[in-house]
């Protein structure tokens, strides 16, 4: 059975690693898990801590997407109002 762990015993894991002397097979064994998965979190930490540093977003085109799909459907929420309007005004 696979082990999951949340975000906070990830970056606790990370930070254990780099705050102390353990070695990365001491530390796996301490907590039960392969070496791959630790070399994994620690690339994806420093590359989300060089974009952070470089003031990268990678979240701000996903929310400009967002926005836009909004307020397209705001825009078709209206027409469809509109279009009822008139269905019911024909068919009085």
């Amino acid at each position: 059975m696979r082990n999951y762990r949340t975000s906070e015993e990830k970056f606790n894991i990370i930070m254990e690693s780099i705050n102390t002397n353990i070695t990365v097979v001491e530390l796996c064994r301490k907590y039960g898990m392969a070496s791959s998965a630790y070399y994994e979190w620690r690339e994806k930490f420093f590359e989300g801590a060089k974009n952070g540093l470089a003031g990268n977003n990678p979240d701000a085109a996903l929310e400009k997407e967002n926005e836009q799909l909004k307020q397209m459907i705001g825009d078709q929420a209206m027409v469809i109002n509109v279009f009822k309007k008139n269905l019911k005004r024909r068919t009085k």
